[in-house]
């Protein structure tokens, strides 16, 4: 089958309305789509087996279930993310490969993914985002007062990211102790989600986002509040963050509609843009045309 075959045939399968009915078949087509165009390097493969077989069916059910009409297209949805998963899984492998096949636990994992997305915040001038390697002493105090770790913790995490590390590699530190990568000695004092690493650059977009309401005209405010509110709630729900985490994240702002925000807190209620719309007398394509001009779909859609 080729790749507009399967465009074609996950197109009808959107008009039924009926995804759930459609699962296996879904699956298949994007496995068809995954190893036949997408994914087709030796590297993806285990001899004649495709690796990636449950990033792929992970995929397809997580988007039945969350997937909305006014996403835009069925096919480009899961498509995105049988991508998404697959990359993460090849990057992770790869980075594994990168270090040497030196261990790494969970946890020191999930602090390493934390550090390098802290990075991305940060900018050795007004175009190149920094890398572990090169942040400075005061921002290294920053993430490790964030992850509530050690300075020293932070800087073996940053050492253990470096693709020249070896298994046997130990970091000396000042005070004369020592660390073996993989240790997991600090970890009982980490209090730290399993979503951390993606924390400092969904913080980065609130403050964009806050920025971009405080601009915003008088008579427009209200407006652009819920807008944005519902906006927020629903990329942080997407991202699977928890109930408590996007409440934290978003219980300061000063953009946040109250009554959107309380309902969410209660109900666990995502409005849909349109609900939002007809409360002040709008429609789907004025409240996602406000969305585009004001610039906040396009903060929430970027990757840094």
């Amino acid at each position: 089958m080729n790749k507009k075959d399967i465009q074609r045939e996950v197109n009808i399968i959107e008009q039924s309305n009926d995804y759930k009915r459609y699962n296996i078949r879904l699956i298949k087509l994007f496995y068809d789509y995954a190893t036949q165009y997408r994914f087709r390097a030796k590297e993806y493969f285990d001899g004649d087996s495709f690796k990636y077989n449950n990033e792929v069916i992970d995929a397809v059910n997580n988007s039945i279930e969350t997937f909305l009409p006014e996403e835009g297209k069925l096919f480009d949805y899961i498509k995105k993310s049988v991508e998404n998963n697959i990359n993460r899984m090849h990057g992770k492998e790869t980075t594994a490969k990168a270090r040497g096949g030196m261990s790494v636990s969970r946890s020191n994992q999930k602090l390493i993914r934390a550090i390098i997305a802290f990075s991305k915040t940060r900018q050795d001038d007004e175009s190149e985002a920094k890398s572990p390697q090169t942040l400075n002493e005061k921002e290294i105090e920053e993430v490790a007062g964030y992850l509530k770790i050690s300075v020293r913790k932070v800087k073996e995490l940053i050492r253990m990211n470096n693709p020249v590390a070896s298994l046997n590699y130990k970091q000396e530190f000042q005070d004369g102790d020592e660390a073996e990568y993989g240790d997991d000695a600090e970890d009982k004092s980490i209090d730290i989600d399993s979503d951390s690493e993606f924390i400092f650059l969904i913080q980065e977009k609130i403050k964009q986002i806050a920025g971009i309401y405080d601009k915003s005209q008088e008579r427009t405010k209200q407006y652009d509040s819920a807008l944005f509110t519902g906006a927020c709630l629903k990329f942080l729900n997407k991202c699977r963050f928890d109930d408590k985490t996007i409440c934290n994240l978003l219980e300061n702002e000063n953009f946040i509609d109250r009554d959107i925000f309380n309902n969410f807190k209660t109900n666990h209620k995502v409005p849909y843009i349109v609900e939002t719309a007809k409360r002040f007398g709008r429609c789907f394509t004025d409240a996602s045309r406000r969305l585009r001009e004001t610039g906040v779909s396009n903060v929430l859609k970027s990757k840094n």
